[in-house]
């Protein structure tokens, strides 16, 4: 199973960093409806799915490090 993490979209195509760091262009018709950037995709059965548990996770990790970066200083 091939996971990517969607970059950005624009113009119809999904922009997504693949787990070898490269990058690779889905077009958007291919994904499932509602995905948006910073979602977690994985490719099987030749069909993307969102990976909303990874997802959340991720983003939770994001959250958490700019609170650490720009948070209230005492």
């Amino acid at each position: 199973m091939e996971r990517f993490v969607v970059e950005f979209i624009e113009n119809g195509i999904a922009k997504c960093e693949t787990q070898n760091k490269s990058f690779k262009e889905i077009e958007i018709s291919l994904l499932p409806q509602g995905v948006k950037s910073g979602d977690i995709l994985a490719f099987d059965n030749e069909k993307y799915m969102i990976l909303n548990e990874e997802t959340d996770v991720e983003k939770q990790k994001m959250l958490d490090l700019q609170s650490r970066l720009f948070g209230k200083k005492k």
